[in-house]
């Protein structure tokens, strides 16, 4: 870092600083990262309009939230003053493009609203901002907002409530393979996340699991899933892959539109553009009976038998 700051190559600064920001925040040290925070300040001026100026808002505010209770009276003055100038930068990138900034804005807002009591308001704003962060594809924040939520219901007393979020949280940090981020919550909270981790099974195998789901239909697979032996967050993905398939499945009737549906799962949960599902026919030959893409596209070849 004392060679970018040598050479002022503040691009590179700006990047490294908030990435410790955010690294720090979702870790829960807190101080660090209002102090990369803090650096990256000065330097931000040049550089308006790049992806993390947002980022770098966001967090900060955060920051400042998580420490403002345990800070003095001199100095939750200054927090004060500088959360009111992030949110109305927020605010007004959130009027102009709300799919991007708006469930920013609630997420902090919905903090403040914590930090000076006002619950029935703060409840609100939680779910809007996971809402929000959920329908315009940002699903580390939607895990953010459920993790902030848990707290909050946490502190209140309602740990029946903060578990639900809480489970949501990991969830989403898991669907977003921030590892590090499941394992810190497994460690902080064992008590919320209980039923997860019981659940969880390291030999669970997607394939096996899927074809008990569908009942009647065979599913073979020349590499099957891997599976980090005693990973909580690899099967906890899985896991999480076979609820959403048996809800789909089991509202699903006719025969194309299963093949359709199966293929679509298997597709978004292993990470691939296309999916092709291979099934024997009554003569134990194996033919391709459905094709899904990323582009939406689907290709359903019927049983001649």
């Amino acid at each position: 870092m004392r060679q970018l700051y040598q050479t002022r190559n503040f691009n590179t600064i700006n990047y490294a600083h908030t990435a410790q920001t955010i690294l720090a925040y979702l870790l829960g040290d807190y101080e660090n990262s209002l102090s990369h925070a803090s650096a990256t300040e000065p330097h931000l001026g040049a550089r308006i309009g790049n992806f993390f100026v947002s980022a770098h808002n966001f967090y900060y505010s955060l920051s400042l939230t998580a420490l403002y209770s345990q800070s003095p009276a001199s100095v939750q003055s200054e927090y004060l003053e500088k959360l009111q100038s992030n949110q109305q930068k927020m605010e007004n990138w959130g009027n102009y493009c709300p799919e991007n900034f708006l469930h920013r804005f609630l997420l902090v807002k919905s903090e403040i609203c914590r930090l000076e009591h006002k619950f029935c308001t703060a409840i609100e704003l939680y779910d809007r901002a996971i809402t929000g962060a959920t329908n315009n594809g940002f699903s580390q924040e939607a895990a953010l907002g459920n993790e902030l939520g848990a707290k909050f219901y946490l502190d209140w007393g309602k740990e029946k409530v903060a578990a639900g979020y809480m489970q949501e949280a990991y969830y989403g940090y898991a669907s977003w393979g921030a590892k590090a981020k499941t394992d810190d919550l497994e460690h902080r909270y064992p008590d919320l996340l209980y039923p997860i981790l019981q659940q969880v099974n390291p030999t669970l195998n997607l394939w096996e699991t899927l074809a008990t789901v569908t009942s009647n239909l065979s599913i073979h697979a020349s590499t099957k899933v891997n599976n980090s032996s005693g990973s909580s967050m690899n099967n906890v993905l899985d896991f999480a892959a076979i609820l959403k398939a048996s809800q789909s499945l089991s509202r699903t009737i006719q025969l194309d539109e299963l093949l359709h549906q199966l293929t679509r799962i298997i597709m978004q949960n292993s990470g691939g553009d296309h999916c092709t599902l291979i099934l024997p026919d009554r003569n134990g030959e194996w033919q391709v009976k459905a094709i899904a893409t990323t582009q939406g596209k689907r290709t359903l070849f019927p049983n001649k038998n």
